[in-house]
């Protein structure tokens, strides 16, 4: 019994890492420096917690947390409005998909599979990356003129600048949960992964 209570007041921890980890890097304000070297970090958290949190709870506050930073940005910060079209219903739909696709991948700890298993984070996240920003180009100015005679030119110019931080982030959590794992600091590493 004590140690389910542990484990689940270490889960309550390691998502507020998270949380705040979004927070810092999808808001336009000063309080987001990293998002500036580091990239947003929502689908990263989107990623990992379905791989170590396993719950649909989590990935629902992040999907909210998300769309409540993307409001509070359009209503007080001055941000453009130009990205919530019906495409953004998308956009929430690639991060469900995303979540769900993520469960099935056991650990990011680096280990001989660490190719594999990343191979396989970056198929993913080229796949919901595709989905939101291909919904979000319809509904554009430059769909409306120009048709998708400019869209292979529009996805050259992101998608490497929108995929490459989240595999950075994601390396640089193995990283973490390697160490962790190697010197044993916590249980999260040896949780139990049952879908």
């Amino acid at each position: 019994m004590e140690k389910k209570t542990f484990l689940k007041k270490y889960q309550i921890y390691f998502f507020s890492i998270i949380c705040l980890l979004v927070i810092l890097t999808r808001t336009n304000n000063s309080l987001a420096w990293l998002s500036h070297y580091f990239g947003d970090f929502t689908v990263p958290a989107i990623i990992v917690s379905a791989i170590y949190l396993r719950e649909y709870f989590y990935v629902n506050c992040i999907v909210l947390l998300s769309v409540a930073i993307d409001n509070y940005a359009i209503l007080y910060e001055g941000v453009s409005a130009n990205c919530i079209t019906p495409g953004y219903l998308l956009l929430i739909a690639s991060y469900y998909l995303l979540f769900w696709m993520s469960r099935y991948i056991n650990s990011i700890e680096i280990s001989l599979s660490s190719l594999q298993v990343y191979l396989g984070l970056f198929l993913l996240i080229s796949l919901q990356w595709f989905i939101a920003t291909t919904s979000y180009y319809v509904f554009t100015e430059t769909f409306a003129n120009n048709g998708f005679s400019l869209y292979f030119d529009y996805l050259s110019k992101w998608f490497f600048v929108e995929t490459i931080p989240s595999i950075f982030w994601l390396f640089f959590i193995s990283i973490l949960l390697t160490v962790n794992k190697v010197f044993s600091f916590s249980v999260l590493s040896s949780q139990s992964k049952n879908l």
